[in-house]
């Protein structure tokens, strides 16, 4: 049961790590359409 209980919490860490991940991304994807559109004008 300990495990099962352990194995959850590290998939929720996991997880949480994971929606972080995409944020950072979905910022970086953002500013470098910007600074792309800003270079061609």
């Amino acid at each position: 049961m300990a495990d099962e209980e352990g194995l959850f919490r590290l998939s929720e860490k996991i997880t949480q790590q994971h929606g972080a991940m995409i944020a950072r991304i979905d910022h970086w994807d953002e500013f470098i359409k910007k600074y792309y559109e800003f270079l061609k004008n």
